[in-house]
């Protein structure tokens, strides 16, 4: 990102953000982590940025990788995700058709900016995941 080379990393994260979660992703941000949050964002965002964008970008995965990932997996998105890009449940599609142990799941009313969006109803969907599944034998 020009911005992140330039050393403007707020301009750069408000970018990323509101590519990734939508034009409103400050509001949900200050509103669970109150008003010095956005700062605290710019300020922690370089790594992210510089780094793990640039890791996530050299990591791939096809069929014959996927299918040698026998672990459980839960592929959850945000069913209002496709209002800022299509990218993510397209992602999670395509990793169900290769994953051989996953689960996909959607949640209702938010994003891809769905821990901020609605924490609850994530800790709910994970927290039941666990429940239903311990107990089960393991795939592998």
């Amino acid at each position: 990102m020009a911005a992140v080379q330039a050393g403007d990393v707020a301009t750069a994260a408000d970018t990323f953000l509101r590519g990734a979660v939508g034009e409103n992703y400050r509001d949900d941000i200050r509103s669970r982590l109150g008003e010095g949050a956005l700062e605290q964002v710019a300020r922690d965002a370089r790594f992210f940025l510089t780094d793990e964008i640039g890791a996530a970008h050299e990591w791939q995965i096809d069929a014959a990788i996927a299918a040698r990932i026998t672990a459980r997996s839960l592929l959850v998105v945000g069913a209002e995700g496709h209002r800022v890009t299509r990218v993510y449940a397209e992602t999670a599609a395509a990793l169900a058709g290769m994953l051989p142990a996953a689960e996909s799941l959607e949640i209702p009313g938010v994003g891809h900016g769905m821990p901020m969006e609605d924490p609850a109803a994530v800790a709910r969907v994970i927290a039941d995941t666990v429940a239903r599944r311990s107990g089960e034998p393991d795939s592998r």
